[in-house]
């Protein structure tokens, strides 16, 4: 892509500005002296640039910018910038209520069905995407967030957990940083502090029989690993419907965890476990198990049954979770009191076409009371008001699904 370059009075100062060549929703912004503080303007949006080089983002794909470098107290004539098109593996996003969105940007991703291709995007509350990554090689990407400088995300797949491994891609697209994880899968959770938290699936032999149990595992930024709580140590193996799902080639799925959830105020992990229906919470200075909600070894009366689940999140007196809602006949999300021995439904949203999510699910509530969902294979994100009025919803192309999805202001 051909640069751009920005000429004043003073030749102490240039500038110049090229298609990112990582990222091609990107525009790449080069400055002298590299050492001068610089910035740049664009829709009067302010970005800081360090050593000779500025990123601009939001303008998705196929967009022409017309943008100003400020150098010291230089300020460049106005230069104009191309951004580059999607690469074709890209599937189409459609927004289909365009409402207000309150985050400016969501992050999600998707994966093709069947298992053919995989990445993870940022979207704009028009549809566009801004930015983002492809899977290379084996694996999809269901479980992501949004960290400090760049994106963290798992790549796993149930056929191929020995190559599962996480990545962290810097928000220009040039750093990336991978973390081997043999049977990682599910999830992926940034902790306070750095690292991460994962599950990872342990394969033992259990009366002659061959079964995959769950373990949290904490994953440094140097890579050290140290796992924090085994099932194997807490639940006795029993046969279940996961007997007859061929979800790993090492062995029965035995508990098929698929989410976690962090509380810093109290230092305790929830993890959803799909084949008990129930929701774990577990101390992590000693891996002991505080409670169980839901399933035959609770700890609380479920007034409202759930199942099966995903998303398990912390809220001030209890938890909240997606409810895949097989037996309800339709998805939703739900939040439940824990007081004395009972778990009390106060609140839930219901997908408001009725459907049933079959796989995967994420929700995740906002500090103003408002809340953002992804719909796995019903290919949907939805922003809902704080007073639960449906705002702002996305439909990804047809077979393709969608994993989980977060909402944040800004790159820098």
């Amino acid at each position: 892509m051909l640069a751009f370059l920005g000429c004043a009075a003073d030749p102490t100062y240039s500038a110049s500005v090229a298609t990112s060549e990582q990222i091609s929703t990107l525009v790449e912004v080069s400055y002298s002296p590299p050492e001068a503080e610089a910035w740049v303007e664009w829709e009067g949006q302010r970005f800081d640039g360090a050593e000779g080089r500025a990123v601009v983002y939001g303008a998705g794909p196929d967009a022409t910018l017309e943008l100003t470098v400020h150098v010291g107290d230089w300020v460049s004539e106005p230069l104009v910038a191309q951004t580059g098109s999607l690469p074709v593996e890209i599937p189409p996003f459609t927004v289909v209520d365009d409402g207000p969105l309150a985050p400016r940007f969501v992050l999600t991703s998707w994966l093709e069905s069947p298992d053919e291709g995989s990445g993870v995007v940022v979207l704009d509350a028009a549809g566009r995407v801004v930015w983002y990554d492809l899977v290379e090689g084996v694996g999809t990407v269901a479980f992501l967030h949004k960290v400090d400088g760049g994106v963290l995300y798992l790549v796993a797949t149930h056929s191929y957990l020995p190559e599962a491994h996480a990545v962290w891609l810097s928000d220009d697209g040039r750093d990336r940083v991978t973390y081997p994880l043999p049977m990682a899968h599910h999830e992926i959770l940034p902790l306070p502090g750095g690292g991460f938290a994962t599950l990872v699936g342990e394969a033992r032999q259990v009366d002659g029989e061959d079964v995959v149990g769950d373990t949290i595992v904490e994953v440094a930024e140097d890579g050290t690993q140290r796992t924090i709580w085994n099932a194997f140590d807490h639940f006795e193996v029993e046969e279940n419907e996961g007997w007859g799902v061929q979800a790993y080639p090492e062995g029965a799925d035995w508990n098929h965890a698929n989410g976690l959830a962090y509380d810093e105020a109290t230092d305790r992990y929830l993890v959803s476990i799909l084949r008990c229906t129930c929701v774990v919470a577990v101390e992590r200075a000693t891996g002991d198990i505080d409670f169980i909600v839901g399933g035959p070894d609770s700890d609380y009366a479920v007034d409202d049954a759930f199942g099966p689940q995903h998303a398990p999140g912390w809220t001030d007196d209890g938890l909240s979770m997606f409810d895949n809602g097989y037996d309800l006949g339709v998805s939703r999300l739900a939040e439940y009191t824990l007081a004395g021995d009972e778990a009390t439904l106060r609140w839930q949203w219901q997908h408001p076409g009725g459907y049933v999510t079959a796989v995967l699910g994420d929700f995740d509530r906002l500090d103003d009371g408002s809340h953002l969902s992804s719909w796995g294979t019903l290919g949907e994100i939805i922003y809902v008001e704080a007073d639960d009025t449906l705002s702002w919803r996305v439909d990804v192309e047809p077979l393709h699904v969608l994993g989980q999805v977060e909402g944040f202001e800004s790159f820098e």
